[in-house]
Protein backbone atom coordinates (compact mmCIF):
# COMPACT_ATOMS: atom_id res chain seq x y z
CA UNK A 1 0.00 0.00 0.00
CA UNK A 2 1.57 3.24 -0.86
CA UNK A 3 1.09 5.88 1.90
CA UNK A 4 1.79 9.61 2.16
CA UNK A 5 1.02 12.53 4.42
CA UNK A 6 -2.06 13.70 2.06
CA UNK A 7 -3.89 10.37 2.91
CA UNK A 8 -3.51 11.07 6.26
CA UNK A 9 -4.60 14.70 5.82
CA UNK A 10 -7.67 13.68 4.05
CA UNK A 11 -8.78 10.84 6.08
CA UNK A 12 -7.71 12.14 9.34
CA UNK A 13 -5.74 9.25 10.14
CA UNK A 14 -7.62 6.52 8.98
CA UNK A 15 -6.73 3.23 7.06
CA UNK A 16 -6.77 3.45 3.84
CA UNK A 17 -6.48 -0.09 1.87
CA UNK A 18 -5.54 -0.20 -1.78
CA UNK A 19 -5.40 1.83 -4.50
CA UNK A 20 -8.88 4.03 -4.51
CA UNK A 21 -10.57 5.68 -1.61
CA UNK A 22 -13.84 7.82 -1.59
CA UNK A 23 -13.93 11.20 0.03
CA UNK A 24 -17.13 13.41 0.62
CA UNK A 25 -17.39 17.09 0.97
CA UNK A 26 -18.68 16.26 4.87
CA UNK A 27 -15.61 14.67 5.40
CA UNK A 28 -13.69 16.92 4.33
CA UNK A 29 -15.49 20.30 6.14
CA UNK A 30 -15.35 18.96 9.20
CA UNK A 31 -12.27 16.59 9.45
CA UNK A 32 -9.62 18.40 7.39
CA UNK A 33 -10.03 21.89 8.29
CA UNK A 34 -9.72 20.56 11.93
CA UNK A 35 -6.50 18.98 10.99
CA UNK A 36 -4.93 22.22 9.34
CA UNK A 37 -6.19 24.39 11.59
CA UNK A 38 -8.10 26.03 8.91
CA UNK A 39 -10.90 28.85 10.16
CA UNK A 40 -14.23 28.45 7.82
CA UNK A 41 -15.05 31.95 6.95
CA UNK A 42 -11.46 32.26 5.50
CA UNK A 43 -12.38 29.37 3.05
CA UNK A 44 -15.54 31.06 2.18
CA UNK A 45 -14.03 34.01 0.87
CA UNK A 46 -11.03 33.03 -0.63
CA UNK A 47 -13.19 31.28 -3.77
CA UNK A 48 -16.45 33.60 -2.89
CA UNK A 49 -15.25 36.09 -5.44
CA UNK A 50 -14.49 34.92 -8.70
CA UNK A 51 -18.78 34.16 -8.69
CA UNK A 52 -18.99 37.29 -10.83
CA UNK A 53 -15.94 35.77 -13.76
CA UNK A 54 -18.73 33.33 -14.99
CA UNK A 55 -21.21 36.20 -16.08
CA UNK A 56 -18.17 37.72 -17.53
CA UNK A 57 -16.60 34.71 -19.86
CA UNK A 58 -19.65 32.87 -21.72
CA UNK A 59 -20.05 30.37 -22.10
CA UNK A 60 -17.94 29.24 -18.50
CA UNK A 61 -18.05 26.01 -16.64
CA UNK A 62 -19.21 27.27 -13.32
CA UNK A 63 -20.13 23.83 -12.13
CA UNK A 64 -16.61 21.95 -11.56
CA UNK A 65 -15.43 24.98 -9.95
CA UNK A 66 -18.15 25.33 -7.35
CA UNK A 67 -17.76 21.76 -6.39
CA UNK A 68 -13.99 21.23 -5.90
CA UNK A 69 -13.35 25.02 -4.46
CA UNK A 70 -12.90 24.11 -0.86
CA UNK A 71 -11.06 20.71 -1.62
CA UNK A 72 -8.09 22.33 -3.86
CA UNK A 73 -7.87 25.23 -1.36
CA UNK A 74 -7.05 22.53 0.94
CA UNK A 75 -4.55 21.12 -1.31
CA UNK A 76 -2.85 25.16 -2.10
CA UNK A 77 -3.14 25.86 1.63
CA UNK A 78 -1.46 23.20 3.19
CA UNK A 79 2.47 22.34 4.01
CA UNK A 80 1.78 19.36 5.40
CA UNK A 81 0.41 18.09 1.97
CA UNK A 82 3.85 17.29 0.35
CA UNK A 83 2.46 17.78 -3.33
CA UNK A 84 0.29 20.96 -3.13
CA UNK A 85 1.69 23.65 -5.01
CA UNK A 86 4.25 25.36 -3.95
CA UNK A 87 5.93 28.58 -4.84
CA UNK A 88 9.71 28.98 -3.37
CA UNK A 89 12.05 31.29 -3.74
CA UNK A 90 15.65 30.36 -5.05
CA UNK A 91 19.00 31.51 -2.58
CA UNK A 92 19.18 34.80 -4.39
CA UNK A 93 15.95 35.80 -3.00
CA UNK A 94 14.09 36.26 -6.28
CA UNK A 95 10.27 35.60 -5.97
CA UNK A 96 9.51 32.95 -8.10
CA UNK A 97 5.31 34.24 -8.16
CA UNK A 98 6.71 36.51 -11.07
CA UNK A 99 9.20 34.68 -12.27
CA UNK A 100 9.70 30.69 -13.46
CA UNK A 101 11.33 28.24 -11.45
CA UNK A 102 14.87 27.76 -10.74
CA UNK A 103 14.70 24.44 -8.85
CA UNK A 104 15.01 21.15 -10.02
CA UNK A 105 12.51 19.42 -7.45
CA UNK A 106 9.26 20.99 -7.23
CA UNK A 107 5.63 19.86 -6.51
CA UNK A 108 3.01 19.79 -8.94
CA UNK A 109 -0.84 20.44 -9.13
CA UNK A 110 -1.90 19.09 -13.02
CA UNK A 111 -5.29 20.62 -14.14
CA UNK A 112 -6.39 17.94 -16.03
CA UNK A 113 -10.36 19.34 -15.83
CA UNK A 114 -9.12 22.28 -17.98
CA UNK A 115 -13.03 23.97 -18.28
CA UNK A 116 -12.76 24.30 -14.19
CA UNK A 117 -9.77 27.28 -15.44
CA UNK A 118 -11.73 30.48 -13.50
CA UNK A 119 -11.07 28.25 -10.39
CA UNK A 120 -7.33 27.83 -11.25
CA UNK A 121 -7.11 31.64 -12.13
CA UNK A 122 -8.89 32.35 -8.35
CA UNK A 123 -6.21 30.46 -6.92
CA UNK A 124 -2.94 31.93 -8.97
CA UNK A 125 -4.35 35.63 -8.39
CA UNK A 126 -4.65 34.73 -4.46
CA UNK A 127 -1.55 33.52 -4.18
CA UNK A 128 0.08 36.60 -6.00
CA UNK A 129 0.82 35.36 -9.35
CA UNK A 130 0.76 38.72 -12.30
CA UNK A 131 -3.02 39.01 -12.33
CA UNK A 132 -5.19 42.09 -12.24
CA UNK A 133 -9.01 42.17 -11.63
CA UNK A 134 -9.29 43.43 -15.28
CA UNK A 135 -7.92 39.76 -16.29
CA UNK A 136 -10.44 38.14 -14.73
CA UNK A 137 -12.75 40.05 -15.77
CA UNK A 138 -12.11 38.86 -19.30
CA UNK A 139 -12.07 35.60 -18.31
CA UNK A 140 -12.56 33.61 -22.06
CA UNK A 141 -11.99 36.67 -23.98
CA UNK A 142 -9.61 36.48 -27.06
CA UNK A 143 -6.35 37.62 -26.54
CA UNK A 144 -7.00 37.62 -22.78
CA UNK A 145 -4.31 35.89 -20.36
CA UNK A 146 -7.34 33.79 -18.77
CA UNK A 147 -8.71 31.98 -21.96
CA UNK A 148 -11.40 29.50 -21.38
CA UNK A 149 -8.73 26.60 -21.07
CA UNK A 150 -5.40 27.71 -19.75
CA UNK A 151 -2.85 28.16 -22.24
CA UNK A 152 1.19 27.51 -20.48
CA UNK A 153 2.74 30.38 -19.36
CA UNK A 154 5.00 29.61 -16.73
CA UNK A 155 5.54 33.13 -15.34
CA UNK A 156 1.55 33.00 -15.01
CA UNK A 157 1.96 29.73 -13.41
CA UNK A 158 0.50 27.62 -15.48
CA UNK A 159 2.48 24.88 -16.66
CA UNK A 160 0.85 23.35 -19.79
CA UNK A 161 -1.80 23.72 -21.35
CA UNK A 162 -5.24 21.86 -21.35
CA UNK A 163 -7.70 21.46 -24.46
CA UNK A 164 -10.51 18.83 -24.81
CA UNK A 165 -11.55 16.35 -22.03
CA UNK A 166 -8.75 13.82 -21.29
CA UNK A 167 -5.43 14.98 -22.08
CA UNK A 168 -4.08 16.84 -18.87
CA UNK A 169 -4.40 13.04 -17.25
CA UNK A 170 -1.95 11.70 -19.86
CA UNK A 171 0.28 14.27 -19.05
CA UNK A 172 0.48 14.27 -15.75
CA UNK A 173 1.68 10.20 -16.36
CA UNK A 174 4.70 12.28 -18.33
CA UNK A 175 5.54 13.79 -15.42
CA UNK A 176 5.58 11.47 -12.51
CA UNK A 177 7.00 9.18 -14.93
CA UNK A 178 9.67 12.28 -15.05
CA UNK A 179 10.17 12.09 -11.68
CA UNK A 180 10.58 8.17 -11.23
CA UNK A 181 13.48 8.59 -14.21
CA UNK A 182 15.03 11.40 -12.66
CA UNK A 183 15.40 9.80 -9.06
CA UNK A 184 16.30 6.43 -10.06
CA UNK A 185 19.15 8.66 -11.65
CA UNK A 186 20.59 11.05 -10.13
CA UNK A 187 18.84 10.23 -6.01
CA UNK A 188 21.31 8.79 -3.85
CA UNK A 189 20.67 7.15 -0.49
CA UNK A 190 21.78 10.67 1.58
CA UNK A 191 20.27 12.93 -1.03
CA UNK A 192 17.18 12.83 -2.64
CA UNK A 193 17.68 15.58 -5.43
CA UNK A 194 14.49 14.06 -6.59
CA UNK A 195 11.05 13.61 -4.87
CA UNK A 196 7.91 14.59 -5.06
CA UNK A 197 4.17 13.63 -6.23
CA UNK A 198 2.36 14.65 -9.00
CA UNK A 199 -1.65 15.38 -8.32
CA UNK A 200 -3.74 15.48 -11.55
CA UNK A 201 -7.42 16.51 -11.15
CA UNK A 202 -10.18 15.13 -13.77
CA UNK A 203 -13.84 14.61 -14.12
CA UNK A 204 -15.96 11.91 -15.26
CA UNK A 205 -15.88 13.35 -18.81
CA UNK A 206 -12.38 13.17 -18.70
CA UNK A 207 -12.25 9.61 -17.56
CA UNK A 208 -14.76 8.75 -20.49
CA UNK A 209 -12.00 9.31 -23.21
CA UNK A 210 -9.76 6.87 -24.82
CA UNK A 211 -6.66 8.95 -23.85
CA UNK A 212 -7.34 8.42 -20.37
CA UNK A 213 -7.58 4.81 -20.31
CA UNK A 214 -4.83 4.15 -22.30
CA UNK A 215 -2.39 6.94 -19.51
CA UNK A 216 -3.60 4.68 -16.33
CA UNK A 217 -3.24 1.61 -18.32
CA UNK A 218 0.97 2.61 -18.61
CA UNK A 219 0.71 4.66 -15.38
CA UNK A 220 -0.20 1.10 -13.87
CA UNK A 221 1.71 -1.01 -16.04
CA UNK A 222 5.18 1.21 -14.65
CA UNK A 223 3.94 0.99 -11.21
CA UNK A 224 3.52 4.87 -10.78
CA UNK A 225 3.32 5.30 -7.15
CA UNK A 226 3.93 9.01 -6.88
CA UNK A 227 0.55 10.24 -9.25
CA UNK A 228 -2.42 10.86 -7.17
CA UNK A 229 -5.11 11.73 -9.00
CA UNK A 230 -8.24 13.39 -7.93
CA UNK A 231 -11.59 12.45 -9.11
CA UNK A 232 -14.29 14.65 -9.34
CA UNK A 233 -16.95 12.54 -9.24
CA UNK A 234 -20.24 14.59 -9.53
CA UNK A 235 -22.59 11.95 -11.84
CA UNK A 236 -23.22 15.00 -13.72
CA UNK A 237 -21.87 15.90 -17.75
CA UNK A 238 -22.61 18.65 -20.22
CA UNK A 239 -26.47 17.63 -20.77
CA UNK A 240 -27.34 14.74 -18.94
CA UNK A 241 -26.60 12.58 -15.60
CA UNK A 242 -23.75 10.24 -16.89
CA UNK A 243 -25.68 7.33 -15.57
CA UNK A 244 -27.15 7.54 -18.96
CA UNK A 245 -24.11 6.91 -20.95
CA UNK A 246 -21.88 4.95 -18.35
CA UNK A 247 -22.17 2.08 -15.66
CA UNK A 248 -18.36 1.64 -14.97
CA UNK A 249 -17.66 1.63 -11.47
CA UNK A 250 -14.34 4.05 -11.40
CA UNK A 251 -13.45 3.13 -7.93
CA UNK A 252 -13.42 -0.15 -7.72
CA UNK A 253 -11.60 -0.58 -11.51
CA UNK A 254 -8.52 1.51 -10.05
CA UNK A 255 -8.26 -0.90 -6.48
CA UNK A 256 -7.44 -3.50 -8.99
CA UNK A 257 -3.45 -1.83 -8.65
CA UNK A 258 -2.50 0.68 -5.78
CA UNK A 259 -0.39 2.87 -8.06
CA UNK A 260 -0.76 5.07 -9.13
CA UNK A 261 -3.67 5.97 -6.44
CA UNK A 262 -6.75 7.27 -7.60
CA UNK A 263 -9.11 9.13 -4.68
CA UNK A 264 -12.98 9.89 -5.91
CA UNK A 265 -13.85 13.24 -4.14
CA UNK A 266 -17.79 13.35 -4.22
CA UNK A 267 -18.95 16.11 -4.98
CA UNK A 268 -22.21 18.63 -6.04
CA UNK A 269 -21.76 20.35 -9.29
CA UNK A 270 -23.16 24.39 -8.99
CA UNK A 271 -22.59 24.25 -5.15
CA UNK A 272 -24.74 26.67 -3.35
CA UNK A 273 -26.34 27.64 -6.98
CA UNK A 274 -30.75 27.28 -7.03
CA UNK A 275 -29.98 24.24 -9.70
CA UNK A 276 -27.14 22.76 -7.85
CA UNK A 277 -26.97 19.06 -8.91
CA UNK A 278 -27.64 19.15 -12.65
CA UNK A 279 -26.59 19.56 -15.69
CA UNK A 280 -28.15 22.89 -16.03
CA UNK A 281 -25.61 24.70 -13.97
CA UNK A 282 -22.68 22.42 -16.12
CA UNK A 283 -22.01 25.37 -18.26
CA UNK A 284 -24.68 27.91 -18.12
CA UNK A 285 -23.96 31.69 -16.23
CA UNK A 286 -25.60 32.01 -13.56
CA UNK A 287 -26.93 35.69 -14.05
CA UNK A 288 -29.20 36.51 -11.39
CA UNK A 289 -28.43 33.11 -9.33
CA UNK A 290 -25.06 34.72 -8.22
CA UNK A 291 -26.96 36.43 -5.17
CA UNK A 292 -28.07 32.97 -4.18
CA UNK A 293 -24.73 31.84 -4.58
CA UNK A 294 -23.22 34.18 -2.20
CA UNK A 295 -25.90 34.07 0.31
CA UNK A 296 -25.33 30.29 0.49
CA UNK A 297 -21.82 30.72 0.59
CA UNK A 298 -22.37 33.65 3.59
CA UNK A 299 -20.44 35.84 1.06
CA UNK A 300 -21.65 39.64 2.39
CA UNK A 301 -19.65 41.56 0.19
CA UNK A 302 -21.74 43.07 -2.70
CA UNK A 303 -19.03 44.73 -4.62
CA UNK A 304 -18.17 42.94 -7.78
CA UNK A 305 -14.78 40.72 -8.08
CA UNK A 306 -14.03 42.12 -3.94
CA UNK A 307 -11.39 40.13 -1.85
CA UNK A 308 -10.88 40.75 1.53
CA UNK A 309 -7.19 41.95 2.28
CA UNK A 310 -7.12 39.54 5.27
CA UNK A 311 -7.69 36.33 2.65
CA UNK A 312 -4.83 37.57 0.03
CA UNK A 313 -2.32 37.97 3.39
CA UNK A 314 -3.18 34.45 4.01
CA UNK A 315 -2.92 33.17 1.28
CA UNK A 316 0.29 34.85 -0.02
CA UNK A 317 2.04 34.52 3.72
CA UNK A 318 1.42 30.73 3.45
CA UNK A 319 2.76 30.30 -0.17
CA UNK A 320 5.78 31.99 0.66
CA UNK A 321 6.47 29.68 3.83
CA UNK A 322 5.98 26.96 1.69
CA UNK A 323 8.79 28.04 -0.55
CA UNK A 324 11.15 28.35 2.47
CA UNK A 325 10.03 25.24 3.93
CA UNK A 326 10.91 23.98 0.36
CA UNK A 327 14.27 25.11 -0.58
CA UNK A 328 15.61 24.04 3.00
CA UNK A 329 14.92 20.11 1.82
Amino acid sequence: MVRSAAYDLVLNGYEIAGGSVRIFNKVLQEKIFEILNLNQNIVDKQFGFFLEAFNYGIPPHAGIAFGLDRFIMILTNSSSIRDSIAFPKNNSGIDLLTNAPSLVDFKQLDELAGHGSALLYSILYHVGYDYKIEDLKDFRKIDSVTPGHPEYDLKLGVEMATGPLGQGLAAAVGMALAESFLAAKYNQDKSKLIDHYTYVLCSDGDLQEGITQEALSFAGHFKLNKLIVLYDSNDVQLDSETELVTSENTASRSKRSDKPTLIEIKTIIGFGATKQGTSAVHGAPLMTDIATVKTNLAWDYQEEFYVPQEVLNHLQKEKIKQGQEQEKK
